[in-house]
């Protein structure tokens, strides 16, 4: 299993495997196990930020061991002092103020919201490491960016007080935040989040439980002629039963979801040619999944992904053939020219694609009171300001960090 993930993997299929908690640690723990076989240190190579947050959906009955549990798979061990006589958020908050005290803002990116519950009372520049992070930063999906240039970071702590300040410039104000999106995504709750009460939720996620339907059977209430039928609840066991109805429901709901961000983006149904390209950039975080600045071809690609969701059931491969044939048919091409079309449309919407699921994945899209469209983690609403700090490695088109 490990090794067909780590194929995976190298296929660039990591939100698949990111979807699959499951499929995350067994990839993980086989990562961590190639390290200790190949190389010649015990500790793993991976930064202690990288590791606390591919590890937040593992559980500890301390949670001070979210932390202490593993240091002894790092090389940081000696640089953290082990005190279990310190309480959970006091050893959050150290961890913290030493992250930020050596000159990186890295750790900001790790405070997100969570429908999880928490006993831990914690600012929120404070990671909760207890609480599952439904979005990774976009420093460890990989997008390199660096908004604040060359500079370095002015922080102020106040720890007892529960402050930091930053200086920063505020780039903008969000007006609008795009919410039909479901975070975390259908196929990611089930068991992991047991609290969901939604009567539409696919049943297919939960994993095993029974599926009932109402089926017309031949039990009668009463004696003779007054028997009537009455509706008896039978189990479905069928996957590819379950299978289907997950589907439907989540292509109803990428529907709606992207009608609603388009209502966001143009709430006055009215688009510009530059207007237009802003969105499709913001959509891939402009940047392909190799970090390279799209080609202006990326638009077609985000045409032809657009209407595969607003038609849901005819398919990305349908819409291609259909592009093709029609190119065939009005401008008289050979059937090995329409080949050529229908292939070359299909990398552009392959590029579009890929980019925009790697570095959208569990975000929210935003529009600005100055028209700029953006991405943020869960939690900001209309108000919320749109900074950039001083040494901090975001995209100030793609990212927002809220310090309170």
């Amino acid at each position: 299993m490990a090794q067909i993930i780590t194929a995976l993997s190298g296929f660039k299929l990591q939100t698949i495997i990111s979807e699959c908690k499951a499929f995350k640690a067994v990839g993980y723990m086989e990562g961590l196990r190639q390290e200790r076989i190949d190389g010649s240190n015990a500790s793993s190579s991976m930064p202690i930020l990288n590791m606390l947050e591919e590890l937040r959906d593992f559980k500890a009955t301390i949670p001070s061991d979210k932390i202490y549990g593993i240091l002894g798979l790092t090389r940081y061990i000696d640089d953290h002092i082990v005190d279990y006589a310190q309480s959970p958020e006091k050893i959050f908050t150290d961890f913290a103020v030493k992250h930020l005290s050596s000159g990186s803002l890295d750790i900001l990116t790790h405070c997100v919201d969570s429908s999880k519950q928490t006993t831990l009372v914690l600012p929120s520049w404070v990671p909760d490491w207890t609480r599952p992070g439904w979005t990774e930063p976009f420093r460890i999906r990989g997008l390199k960016a660096s908004a604040s240039g060359d500079t370095r970071p002015s922080i102020f702590v106040n720890e007892r007080a529960g402050v930091l300040r930053i200086k920063g410039r505020v780039v903008d104000v969000v007006n609008e935040v795009e919410m039909k999106r479901q975070i975390p995504v259908l196929n990611q709750r089930g068991p992991l989040d047991s609290g969901i009460g939604d009567p539409n939720f696919p049943e297919m996620s939960r994993y095993g439980g029974p599926i009932f339907r109402s089926e017309n059977e031949e039990n009668t209430i009463g004696d003779g002629d007054d028997d009537v039928p009455t509706e008896a609840e039978r189990p479905i066991n069928d996957a590819e039963y379950r299978f289907k109805k997950t589907m439907e429901t989540m292509g109803e709901h990428a529907e709606k979801w992207y009608r609603n961000l388009a209502d966001v983006a143009f709430p006055d149904k009215k688009a510009t040619p530059q207007s237009w390209e802003n969105l499709w950039r913001t959509l891939m975080c402009n940047r392909t999944r190799d970090n390279e600045r799209p080609g202006n071809e990326c638009a077609t690609g985000m045409d032809i992904y657009y209407k595969s969701i607003l038609e849901f059931g005819r398919g990305v491969a349908r819409i291609l053939k259909e592009r093709s044939d029609h190119q065939i048919e009005s401008h008289r091409l050979s059937p090995e020219e329409g080949v050529t079309h229908y292939m070359k449309e299909r990398l552009i919407t392959e590029t579009f694609v890929g980019a925009h699921t790697k570095w959208t994945y569990n975000r929210r899209f935003f529009r600005s009171k100055n028209g700029r469209f953006g991405w943020a983690v869960e939690g900001p609403n209309p108000a919320t300001l749109w900074s950039c700090c001083m040494g901090a490695t975001t995209r100030s088109s793609c990212d927002t960090l809220r310090i309170t």
